[in-house]
């Protein structure tokens, strides 16, 4: 039934949403164990969060602060840096750092064990492996992973 809880997105965005990380050997939910008992999970807060919101503000101010200290450098042309890509990189691991808020199981490495969670490590992840940050800026860009039926 239809209620207008549903368009109330910011609560369920507030709510967060669980990622299951894929395995890109095979395309499928990956699991840290054969039995496919424990699974590879990250959750995160959706892009219309009170977190998202403080992070678009803080970057916003930081871009205007960004633009503020350019116009006092007079530039005949337009330039781009050759780290371009890695900035994208960075940002979008900054943002996904902003909304993460746990993971379970995640990997150490091929010995076993899992990596405890924090922000930094998060954020480390996301900057390390192109893969795991795609994955994860798809999920929170597609509003229908925090619509709670």
């Amino acid at each position: 039934m239809f209620t207008l809880d549903l368009l109330d997105s910011e609560a369920q965005a507030n709510a967060g949403a669980k990622m299951h990380v894929i395995n890109p050997e095979t395309g499928e939910n990956a699991y840290i164990d054969k039995d496919q008992k424990k699974p590879v999970t990250i959750t995160f807060l959706g892009t219309q969060s009170d977190e998202a919101k403080k992070y678009a503000i803080k970057e916003a101010r930081r871009k205007i602060a960004d633009k503020k200290g350019q116009r006092n450098k007079k530039s005949d042309s337009v330039q781009v840096d050759d780290d371009v890509f890695d900035k994208g990189a960075e940002a979008t691991a900054n943002q996904l750092a902003a909304l993460v808020v746990g993971w379970d199981n995640m990997p150490a490495d091929s010995k076993g064990g899992t990596i405890p969670f924090s922000k930094e490590k998060a954020k480390e992840l996301f900057l390390k492996f192109a893969r795991l940050r795609s994955q994860a800026d798809s999920f929170i860009s597609d509003e229908l992973n925090f619509i709670v039926s």
